[in-house]
C-alpha cells in the first residue's frame, strides 16, 4: 500500500482487474459476430481516446482511475489474436517488432542512451503497440524461429519469468536509487541489478506460492465428482 502511494503503475492493476471481467463478452462478440467487429471496436476507441486526449470529448472511463488511456484497445488487439488462424510470416513480424523496439529505445532515451530524445507521448500509441505484439505472439505460438531463437537467450527468458514484479517495482526502485547515485552508467546499473533482485525475490515470495495454490484449487475443482444415488 506504500507504493500506491507515490506516482508509481499501480493504477494499471485497476484496468487489468477490469480486463478480466470485459474480456468474456470480448471473445464471445468475437465467436458471434466475427473478429472485423472487434477491429472496428479498437479503432473506435482509439479514435475516442486520442479526441478526449485533445479535449474534444469526454474520456472514455472504465474504471475510476486517474488516467486517459486505458489501454481498452490493446485488450481488443489481443482478443482478435485469438481468433487469427493463418499462418504470418516469419521475416517481417520479427522485422515489425525489431523495428518497434528499437524505435521505443530511441525515442525514449534520454535517461541511459546517447539519443536524448525523450518522446514520451509514444505511450499514446497503443493501438499501433497492441497490433505489434498481438501479431508478435500469434507468430512466436507458430513457431518463429528467427523470434524464438532471442526469445530463447537466457536474459530473456528470466526476465520473462520476473516480468510483472519489474514492471510493478521499477519506478519505486528508480527515485531511490536516483536519490543517492549521481546520473551515469553506475546509476543505470545499480538500477538494473537491484530491479532483478527485487523482481526475482518478488516471483519467489508473493508469484510463486500463489500460482501454487491456484493450480491446487483448479486441481481441485475440476476433480471428477462420485454421485452415489440411493437405491
Amino acid at each position: 500500500m506504500l507504493f500506491i502511494k507515490g506516482d508509481g503503475v499501480f493504477w494499471t492493476l485497476a484496468a487489468e482487474f477490469n480486463f478480466y471481467l470485459m474480456l468474456p463478452s470480448l471473445v464471445w462478440a468475437g465467436s458471434k459476430f466475427g473478429s472485423r467487429w472487434l477491429g472496428i471496436g479498437a479503432a473506435t476507441y482509439f479514435v475516442w481516446f486520442l479526441l478526449a486526449f485533445k479535449g474534444t470529448l469526454p474520456p472514455p472511463k472504465l474504471v475510476d482511475i486517474h488516467h486517459q488511456g486505458q489501454f481498452l484497445d490493446v485488450l481488443i488487439c489481443g482478443s482478435i489474436a485469438a481468433f487469427v488462424t493463418r499462418k504470418l510470416p516469419e521475416g517481417l513480424i520479427a522485422v515489425l517488432l525489431a523495428i518497434t523496439i528499437a524505435g521505443t529505445m530511441v525515442c525514449v532515451s534520454k535517461s541511459f542512451l546517447w539519443f536524448n530524445q525523450p518522446l514520451y507521448n509514444l505511450r499514446w500509441m497503443t493501438l499501433a503497440y497492441g497490433i505489434v505484439f498481438a501479431l508478435s505472439i500469434i507468430s512466436v505460438s507458430q513457431g518463429n524461429r528467427y523470434m524464438l531463437t532471442v526469445f530463447s537467450s537466457p536474459i530473456l527468458r528470466f526476465m520473462g519469468v520476473v516480468g510483472f514484479g519489474w514492471y510493478l517495482l521499477h519506478f519505486q526502485i528508480f527515485q531511490v536509487v536516483n536519490a543517492y547515485i549521481a546520473p551515469g552508467a553506475m546509476r543505470f546499473l545499480v538500477a538494473t541489478i537491484a530491479i532483478a533482485a527485487s523482481s526475482w525475490l518478488a516471483f519467489v515470495l508473493i508469484e510463486l506460492p500463489c500460482m501454487r495454490i491456484g493450480k491446487w484449487l483448479s486441481e481441485k475443482v475440476s476433480e471428477p465428482r462420485t454421485v452415489h444415488l440411493r437405491s
